[in-house]
């Protein structure tokens, strides 16, 4: 099985950016048909042993677009800097602020420094994302796709990302929640459930992705639903 390996950054960039301290660190997203790295997700972390949760505890409606920006830049850089081939992954919180041209060429202006194609970048909605205006969402997507960016619907079959959501936004990819992924070897329910998303998605040339893979069972009743990237410490935890 592919255990990818990473260069270990001995000086984690932790200084504070808006009165925010985080660093990014990447949690590679595995093609287990062609033994491949597909891409990375950057995951912004206070510190390499906490969760997302100790630096989304820092934020408000007032910080969150320019930590979305902060985010962006920092995982270009260190993507750029590692030298890591894929696809990069960063998540979105939009719900707190107007997502607009202006905010998107700010994006593209990044991507041109660090030299990464928009068709190399993925912008995940999180499960932090209500989609009660669903019109405003389409519109995000628009823009992005417009611009050859990839999108995905992160933690896809939980909370608000339901399947009506896969027409109304279109998206490239969609990210099977981890609830649905524990223990699935087990479960007929949460079988048949991730069963019809990926019929679904494959029914609209969507990309499946499983995240939070943890154990052998799991990946292989994943790889018998036709399910082929993967992404949990099965494989490799977040690294910078």
């Amino acid at each position: 099985m592919l255990k990818p390996t990473f260069i270990q950054n001995p000086q984690p960039n932790l200084a504070p950016v808006l009165g925010l301290i985080f660093d990014i660190v990447f949690q590679p997203i595995v093609n287990t048909a062609t033994n491949e790295i597909f891409g990375y997700e950057a995951l912004a972390r206070s510190n390499p042993h906490q969760g997302a949760e100790a630096v989304l505890a820092q934020l408000t409606d007032a910080n969150k677009k320019d930590f979305d920006m902060a985010v962006c830049a920092r995982a270009m850089l260190r993507m750029q800097n590692l030298r890591l081939k894929g696809m990069l992954n960063i998540n979105l919180l939009p719900n707190a602020y107007a997502f607009n041209q202006q905010y998107l060429r700010q994006i593209l202006n990044l991507a041109d420094t660090a030299n990464i194609s928009p068709s190399n970048m993925m912008f995940e909605m999180t499960k932090g994302e209500r989609f009660e205006d669903i019109a405003y969402y389409q519109d995000i997507f628009k823009m992005l796709k417009k611009d050859h960016f990839l999108t995905a619907i992160d933690h896809f079959g939980s909370g608000f990302a339901s399947i009506k959501l896969l027409n109304l936004l279109k998206p490239d990819v969609v990210k099977i929640d981890i609830k649905l992924v524990r223990n699935i070897e087990t479960d007929k329910h949460k079988q048949a459930i991730v069963a019809a998303i990926v019929k679904a998605c494959e029914c609209l040339d969507i990309q499946a992705i499983a995240i939070g893979v943890e154990t052998a069972g799991e990946l292989e009743t994943l790889k018998t639903m036709r399910v082929g990237l993967f992404q949990g410490f099965l494989f490799s935890a977040p690294i910078i």
